[in-house]
């Protein structure tokens, strides 16, 4: 590749290594020569004889951080962000103390680096990992190759329910504390708490009520239920391969017809395929 014979503003600050902006203000100042090629471009003889030293005098320093998000907070204190979060959540570190949701320099510089890593010692693991954790503790693990009995759909209830902490910023990838996990595998209602966090799809949901996936989605559209989380499932070539299908807990779908005394759940179960539903009827809930 030929080397370059003509410079811009940026192209020359790159070689130079020096801030586009410190040439600019070398050369309004003539601390730097003009460009000398159509007005605009510098020669590469041009570039090679600025003086470097003379352009970094006007260099101004980064401006400093006064405000940072937990990643960044962690970074400043050399400490893994999930072990911060954690710190977060037991009162190791202080809450963030800008708008709710960032820290100020002052309270950062404040942190204990070393207290952060003595109050997670151990790693994170997975949503799958703690997934496998609390169905060995039931007695039905998941087994390679085979429906699992417990997914991560369910630590994310569990993270809901505050029985553990989510130490992921990925909202795709669950990361908790393996002690907390281990506290919870030993609750001797776990099995009722993981009967309850069973997901279905809104296939499955109409089913379990025994009607239509017509009449489910307008049930949905009446805003009596929303899912729990959203979920990539692969399928075939649509949209290459990928579809994005909600997911509801199962007691909270048994639930509906309790807690909607006001629809004929017979009379709607014994909708033929074609007929209008009578929950076309009824208005969606106002929030």
């Amino acid at each position: 590749m030929p080397e370059r014979t003509e410079y811009d503003d940026t192209q020359a600050a790159r070689r130079l290594r020096v801030q586009v902006t410190a040439l600019r203000r070398a050369v309004k100042e003539g601390a730097a020569p003009r460009p000398d090629v159509r007005g605009y471009l510098w020669s590469r003889g041009a570039v090679e004889a600025i003086d470097r030293a003379a352009v970094r005098a006007f260099e101004r320093p980064p401006a400093r951080r006064t405000e940072y998000d937990a990643g960044q907070a962690a970074g400043r204190l050399g400490v893994p962000v999930t072990a911060f979060r954690w710190c977060v959540h037991t009162t190791v570190v202080p809450a963030p103390d800008v708008r709710g949701c960032l820290w100020s320099r002052a309270a950062v510089e404040a942190m204990d680096a070393e207290a952060v890593r003595a109050a997670m010692p151990e790693a994170p693991i997975t949503g799958g990992a703690a997934a496998d954790r609390l169905a060995e503790a039931v007695g039905t693990p998941n087994v390679p190759g085979q429906a699992a009995s417990v997914t991560v759909f369910a630590v994310r209830r569990l993270v809901d329910a505050g029985l553990l902490v989510e130490l992921s910023g990925n909202a795709s990838v669950s990361m908790v504390h393996p002690a907390q996990v281990a506290e919870v595998a030993g609750r001797a209602d776990l099995a009722e708490l993981l009967a309850a966090a069973v997901p279905v799809g809104p296939d499955q949901a109409a089913a379990r009520l025994g009607v239509r996936r017509v009449d489910w989605d307008r049930l949905v559209g009446l805003g009596w239920i929303k899912p729990a989380e959203w979920r990539d499932v692969k399928f075939g070539a649509y949209r290459g391969g990928t579809v994005t299908v909600p997911l509801y807990l199962a007691r909270e779908v048994d639930a509906l017809p309790a807690a909607h005394p006001e629809v004929d759940w017979p009379a709607l179960r014994a909708v033929e395929k074609g007929r209008r539903s009578p929950l076309a009827a009824l208005s969606p809930v106002v929030v």
